[in-house]
């Protein structure tokens, strides 16, 4: 599937990265940019030219040669797909909530930042999770405490390679005996 901008025709759609539904990969190669979308079963590449960008009016490009039904069916399948996403109250949202483990690898770096700045673990709490809950359930050996802790820590490692093994870079065992075998 090919986009290409139009000069601004009345009934013209406008493009939006954010608006695409699903799962998006991205990669550029060297010429154009190169969107892989996945939404459930549905899945869609789409290929940007050069001068497409956000906001800018586009339409589908046929390519020369293909089967037409084929590419007609395409388009109004994906037509019809960003069309149905666009008024669905799940995807108008500006981004989907994020996962558990995203939200603890966030306020492990921000905690991080924090302490990093010569923040109190009280601020660093704060900022985290409100002044609300800090004044409710704020002590010096309490849970939030031994949460911002924990997230501090969490961050360090992330920082000092542990970001490696989530990425899936390097197994859990692989890092461990690469700083065991520098020790003394």
């Amino acid at each position: 599937m090919h986009l290409a901008a139009e000069e601004e025709p009345a009934l013209s759609l406008r493009f939006s990265l954010w608006a695409l539904p699903g799962r998006k990969a991205l990669r550029h190669d060297g010429r154009s940019l190169r969107i892989l979308c996945q939404s459930g079963t549905d899945q869609f590449r789409i290929t940007l030219a050069p001068e497409v960008a956000e906001g800018t009016a586009y339409s589908f490009r046929l390519a020369g040669g293909a089967s037409r039904q084929a590419a007609w069916s395409a388009i109004n399948r994906v037509a019809h797909f960003f069309e149905a996403t666009a008024s669905s109250p799940v995807h108008s949202r500006a981004s989907p909530r994020p996962s558990r483990s995203a939200l603890t690898h966030l306020r492990s770096l921000q905690a991080l930042d924090g302490e990093r700045s010569r923040a109190s673990h009280r601020e660093i709490a704060s900022v985290l999770f409100g002044a609300a809950a800090v004044a409710r359930r704020w002590s010096p050996d309490g849970e939030l405490r031994a949460q911002v802790r924990h997230l501090i820590r969490r961050g360090h490692s992330l920082v000092g390679g542990g970001y490696r093994r989530l990425a899936g870079i390097e197994s859990a065992g692989q890092g461990d005996l690469a700083e065991s075998s520098e020790s003394p």
